[in-house]
């Protein structure tokens, strides 16, 4: 399954879920305005895809229950620090990429009816709809959190886990909560549903400072509260994002390309010299002459005979080879081989162009 998601007016989010020893393969067209001029002149593909695009992998799981016994069996000294952290990791992660996507889904919902509000058309079903998910929502998130917090581990090397995770969410959700809040279309139907989700941002918030979490000068300057939570998503992330060791494929070739386009063009030029000297005899003016044309000539060409032979040799061939490795057993689990070029629109396939023709949705 591919999701693809706007981040903001500049980001854009592909996102698949692969099993395990399987091979996939994903074609990507981006199509850009004829008018911007871009072309491998204003910037090179290499500049372009490391400039433009990241891939990262992390780990995904369907037991959503699982790292609940795991924190279970940690509170019971029956589990290694290495594995409860991977399983609580995992979980606050999926917990916080859903609860994005449902925010943002919600918040749209909550702008489309704030405009038909203005013209004075409200959907009542769009209007019930959003204030069910609403409701909906804030029981979810209120269960995780009482469900992660139920059993917490008693080993100071888990606590510190713990501890980090349960921080990250609580300010997350919170935060998440009030965006709603402060987006939420007007009208008396959503008071309930609002008093309810700022009772559930107060209530986090008090959980935090009964529980210490965060220093008082953490807490009264918001630049250094959010930089702290940045730093535990990272560490959240850590434990279960793939490091990766990319390479550049054909390094050997691009050499022996090289080494041959300036091989064929010193043999013309030498071929060139030779027939000057037997044409004109001594050197003279006109043969000095001759012999800079020939060398401009040298100049001029081997560059394009290179590249020309250089993109004829790899055409169709990746051009990159991603490794991936499991950060916590530092061990290959994985590869990726990735290709990239720009074509013109003539030279796609139809099926592609009809596609591209399409209004977009």
């Amino acid at each position: 399954m591919i999701n693809v998601e706007r981040k903001n007016s500049f980001q854009l989010r592909i996102s698949r879920r692969l099993k395990e020893e399987t091979s996939h393969n994903l074609d990507i067209y981006l199509f850009v305005p004829g008018e911007l001029g871009l072309s491998t002149q204003l910037i090179s593909e290499e500049a372009f895809y490391h400039a433009a695009i990241q891939v990262s992998r992390t780990y995904y799981s369907d037991e959503y229950h699982l790292p609940l016994v795991h924190s279970r069996l940690a509170s019971r000294h029956q589990m290694d620090s290495d594995s409860y952290r991977l399983s609580l990791s995992l979980y606050a992660y999926q917990y916080v990429g859903a609860m994005e996507r449902t925010t943002q889904s919600m918040l749209a919902s909550a702008r489309k009816i704030r405009r038909s509000e203005d013209k004075h058309q409200v959907d009542q079903e769009s209007v019930q709809r959003l204030r069910d998910r609403l409701q909906e929502t804030s029981d979810l998130s209120e269960g995780i959190l009482k469900r992660l917090r139920r059993h917490p581990p008693q080993d100071e090397r888990l606590s510190k886990y713990f501890t980090n995770i349960d921080n990250y969410l609580s300010w997350f959700t919170e935060q998440q909560l009030l965006a709603l809040v402060a987006h939420m279309p007007r009208g008396g139907e959503f008071t309930p549903i609002r008093h309810r989700l700022v009772a559930i941002c107060k209530r986090e918030e008090e959980y935090r400072r009964e529980q210490q979490y965060n220093a008082e000068r953490v807490m009264a300057d918001p630049t250094r509260m959010s930089n702290k939570m940045r730093l535990l998503r990272r560490l959240i992330e850590y434990p279960i994002t793939l490091k990766q060791q990319p390479q550049e494929l054909g390094g050997g070739e691009q050499k022996a390309v090289k080494a041959l386009a300036t091989a064929v063009v010193m043999a013309f030029v030498s071929f060139g010299v030779l027939r000057l000297r037997d044409t004109l005899g001594d050197i003279t003016a006109l043969f000095v002459i001759s012999m800079a044309v020939l060398y401009a000539m040298r100049e001029v060409f081997k560059d394009d005979l290179r590249n020309t032979l250089w993109r004829w040799l790899r055409r169709g061939r990746p051009k990159w080879r991603r490794q991936y490795i499991d950060p916590n057993r530092n061990v290959p689990v994985g590869h990726q081989l990735e290709w990239f070029d720009f074509k013109r629109y003539s030279s796609l396939d139809t099926e592609i162009q009809q596609l591209r023709r399409r209004p977009a949705s």
